[in-house]
């Protein structure tokens, strides 16, 4: 998982890649399991993408990107790491763009934006919920420091 300045250097990456006409896909997946165990962001995942990709044309560069996208995704996750609490995806097939950032971190509400640019608002937001802090443990013999960031030691 990446850590503070890792995933600074990431996000400013996303935010300077140039897809031009072609949509890129933004998409933020709380990957905690439910009570039961479950992962929760299948039936989200498949209702979203179905009805962002059928607001574009049946024909044309755009939806063979976003359907080049979807079906990349869904391969992807089918195997991201369990022990990720969320995801921020970025991606845009005609722009050669795909970027998974797996987060300790929880992300919070399933979101998927679909427009000319990243929308990179709520990935800049988990880094400034979970800001970098040390904690020092000690006793009479010894001392730790811990360095804590973005829910993880």
């Amino acid at each position: 998982m990446p850590g503070t300045d890792e995933l600074t250097t990431r996000l400013d990456r996303i935010a300077a890649v140039d897809t031009g006409p072609f949509p890129v896909i933004s998409l933020y997946l709380d990957l905690r399991p439910n009570e039961r165990g479950r992962d929760q962001f299948d039936t989200f995942l498949r209702k979203e993408f179905n009805d962002r990709v059928a607001t574009y044309p049946a024909r044309g560069p755009e939806r063979e990107s976003l359907e080049a996208d979807s079906e990349k995704i869904r391969a992807y996750l089918a195997e991201v790491d369990r022990s990720a609490n969320g995801l921020a995806l970025f991606a845009c097939h005609a722009a050669d763009l795909f970027e998974p950032i797996e987060l300790a971190a929880p992300i919070g509400d399933h979101q998927l934006h679909v427009s000319d640019q990243p929308h990179l608002y709520p990935l800049a937001r988990v880094i400034d919920e979970y800001p970098r802090y040390l904690a020092l443990l000690t006793d009479s013999h010894s001392a730790r420091i811990f360095v804590l960031a973005l829910n993880a030691v």
